[in-house]
């Protein structure tokens, strides 16, 4: 070997070993932060999570939108175990509860005084004089008020702010089951003018009336056919809708004027909203042991189902988009399904 190839062997070795520990110092680097390096969600591209919402979040949120109303959520866990606590209340009729006190307003059917039972969580904290044989309370959200249907009082109506009356509203008719429309905050009370000046209801083609109640005050008495029992309203189109035991009808009310009477051929009691289609559910009775729901869409019977146990009162229920009919002619629930 001559001298020329030893001197180059002399410089490369110091030149390899130089390229071996910058390779060395590389791979280091890389180890340690390669791992570390900020993803474009969070470093590269700040506002993605404040203007404009990931692929995932917006699949999800038009699944819920799509799906809350008609199918329970998977991720809720279903709980069968539960526990029960009477509260002794004499004769209780029917209830309302006030969610900005979260009060729950217990009717009793009791003459010749009526009481009004105030709950909070499982004890009564007050105990509320009324009128005779309270049928029904209805709460007010615009004003705070539960305004209680006092049936054999002689035609007035208790208004109740947290646990005292503060008025008694003469109404001119035994006050049934009423309705709250949101829109004007009026109360609807359909009722019968008594016969006589007592406390049978008069049952002439002309009997039938619902006080309009604005705070406490009445500002209309709005004409219907005969027996009118109970109200709902439709947040659809802003109608009121009047059942009536004693005619074959459902009068129609906006504002403070009937703009339709609806034939559904048989005696009405009570009626449910469908929010899905905007579809007011009527139950109605014939005999004992036949009857129908008819199904309203506006001012218009669209349907009738035949109920063969005499439907009574009736719910929705917003999770599945069933109705449910109780039937006081048998021993049955009938739960309506639409596939529309």
């Amino acid at each position: 070997m001559n001298s020329r190839s030893q001197n180059a062997r002399k410089h490369m070795i110091p030149y390899g070993l130089a390229i071996l520990v910058v390779v060395i110092a590389i791979t280091i680097i890389f180890i340690q932060f390669g791992n570390k390096v900020p993803t474009s969600t969070t470093q590269i591209v700040p506002t993605n999570t404040t203007n404009v919402a990931p692929a995932s979040t917006i699949a999800s949120t038009t699944m819920t939108n799509t799906t809350s109303s008609t199918t329970p959520s998977t991720t809720t866990s279903l709980c069968s175990q539960f526990s029960v606590e009477n509260i002794t209340i004499w004769n209780p009729s029917s209830a309302t509860y006030d969610p900005g006190n979260g009060y729950v307003y217990v009717t009793n059917d009791n003459y010749p005084k009526g009481e009004v039972y105030v709950i909070s969580g499982t004890s009564v904290i007050a105990n509320i004089t009324v009128g005779a044989y309270p049928s029904s309370a209805t709460y007010d959200p615009g004003n705070g008020y539960v305004y209680v249907m006092d049936w054999d009082s002689g035609t007035t109506v208790s208004v109740i702010s947290g646990t005292s009356v503060i008025a008694n509203i003469t109404v001119g008719i035994l006050p049934m089951r009423a309705t709250y429309d949101p829109r004007n905050g009026y109360i609807y009370i359909p009722g019968s003018v008594p016969y006589n000046s007592g406390k049978v209801a008069n049952n002439s083609s002309s009997s039938g009336k619902v006080a309009v109640i604005s705070g406490t005050s009445v500002i209309a008495i709005v004409p219907v056919v005969r027996a009118p029992v109970s109200a709902v309203y439709n947040p659809s189109n802003g109608y009121v809708y009047i059942m009536n035991w004693g005619s074959n009808t459902v009068p129609v009310i906006s504002g403070t004027s009937v703009i339709a009477n609806i034939t559904v051929g048989v005696p009405t009691f009570s009626a449910a909203y469908d929010p899905r289609n905007g579809y007011i559910y009527i139950a109605g009775v014939a005999t004992y042991n036949s009857g129908k729901v008819a199904v309203i869409s506006g001012t218009s019977v669209i349907a009738n189902i035949t109920d063969n146990a005499a439907p009574g009162d009736l719910t929705y229920d917003s999770r599945n988009g069933y109705v449910y009919i109780m039937n006081w002619g048998s021993n049955k629930v009938s739960v309506l399904t639409n596939s529309c």
